[in-house]
């Protein structure tokens, strides 16, 4: 059963999903916590970008885009205080527009975990990390899903 707890912060996770569909990554800032000095986002085809300049810089950077990202299932787990870990699936696909090589969308699914911290009454993302299966595992998993196994 979903405690309230649990419905806010995937109500707040749904709507940073709703942020990056709507091509508008001027915004996203808005679902995280603006009082961390350091915050770490770990995106699957990057080094990890540490504090504002990097992430913002990352953001900037897709400007544009034709982004579609979908969660899968949710797992949480409530850390002490107003802390709750989340776990979730995500299906990812982007076009960018105007690039030399990437002229048809790309896509794939990474697993994510995001950590958001109750403020002010809103729930804030404080920590994000992407990690994708290793490709012997995707490929196990295509062909579970294909009956070859």
């Amino acid at each position: 059963m979903e405690t309230e707890r649990r419905a806010e912060v995937r109500a707040a996770l749904m709507a940073y999903i709703a942020t990056w569909n709507s091509g508008d990554v001027g915004k996203l800032v808005y679902h995280w916590d603006r009082n961390l000095q350091d915050p770490i986002y770990v995106a699957e085809e990057s080094d990890p970008f540490v504090g504002w300049a990097a992430i913002e810089a990352y953001w900037a950077a897709l400007t544009g885009a034709d982004i579609l990202l979908e969660v899968g299932p949710i797992e949480y787990s409530d850390l002490s205080g107003e802390l709750t870990a989340t776990v979730y699936a995500l299906r990812w696909r982007i076009l960018l527009p105007d690039h030399p090589y990437w002229t048809t969308p790309v896509g794939g699914h990474v697993r994510v975990s995001a950590i958001f911290a109750k403020r002010n009454e809103a729930w804030k993302i404080i920590h994000y990390v992407e990690a994708p299966l290793a490709i012997a595992a995707q490929v196990k998993k295509w062909l579970v899903l294909e009956g070859s196994t």
